[in-house]
């Protein structure tokens, strides 16, 4: 199973919560830990930001960690099939 952005996050999941149904997972620039997620848009926008809110709107309570960390793929103690990484980065030119 394959994403790219959001699709990542479905790929991951689906190959930890089902390494039945998944041999493996690829995924490119992708959410791959929600906590960091999280951490890195209050970082970036403050905590009364509009990224925030959707957050909390999408994902629930977004301050505690443990609760992101059950639904986020690297997190997850139980990944016994191959998942694959590809960060993207732009490229200045």
């Amino acid at each position: 199973i394959a994403g790219i952005s959001y699709g990542v996050y479905s790929a991951m999941m689906g190959a930890t919560t089902t390494p039945d149904l998944y041999r493996c997972a690829i995924g490119i620039a992708g959410v791959y830990d929600l906590p960091i997620l999280v951490r890195g848009e209050r970082r970036l926008y403050g905590n009364s930001s509009l990224s925030i809110a959707y957050t909390r709107r999408t994902l629930g309570t977004v301050t505690d960690r443990d609760a992101l960390a059950l639904i986020s793929p690297n997190q997850r103690e139980r990944a016994d099939n191959p998942r694959i990484r590809t960060p993207f980065r732009a490229r200045r030119r």
